[in-house]
Parts: C-alpha cells; structure tokens; sequence
C-alpha cells in the first residue's frame, strides 16, 4: 500500500507595501477568500495532486507519489504569476507531518 505525501502551502493576503511596490489595487477580503478557493481548485487539476484542502491560510496538498518540495513548487509556480500575483503572495512550501 502506497503512502500519501503532505504539503503545506503557505499563502498570504497582498499587503499594502506589495500594492506601493507594485502599482496594483488591494483585493478586498471577500475576494481574497475566492482567489484562495480558486487556488484550491486550480491545484486539483495538477495531475500530481491528488487532494488540497484550505487549513487557515494554508493549502495541505496531498500527493500520492513521493516529491520533493521543490518539483512541486516548480510545479505550482505557474499559479503565482502574471495576474495570480496580483491575488495572493506564495510564503512556503514545507512537507507536512
């Protein structure tokens, strides 16, 4: 029987320095909580993953197959770019025990 392996993706809301520095308008809190659940499912249709779920500000991802944490960040990298960089902010990535 094979074993699942954790991650925990750590995000966070945009701030007001990252809205100064990048010439961008602050999402309100309401749409925050959307760009996080769009995550979620933006996430499950990676065909490594097999589940991701919210736990605060953080996304546990769940995979089947052993991964490094940095094959996975390469992965997702792609949903922490152009205007997904104007949603949310990446923090970590930590295997999840």
């Amino acid at each position: 029987m094979e074993m699942s392996v954790k991650f925990e993706l750590c995000i966070r809301e945009l701030s007001q320095s990252d809205a100064d520095q990048g010439k961008i308008l602050l999402p309100e809190s309401h749409e925050y909580a959307m760009y996080l659940d769009a995550l979620i499912d933006d996430l499950r249709s990676v065909p490594v993953i097999v589940a991701s779920e919210r736990s605060g500000n953080s996304i546990v991802i769940e995979m089947q197959t052993p991964f490094e944490a940095k094959d996975l960040k390469e992965m997702i990298k792609p949903y922490f770019s152009n205007e997904k960089f104007n949603q949310y902010r990446f923090v970590s990535l930590l295997p999840k025990t």
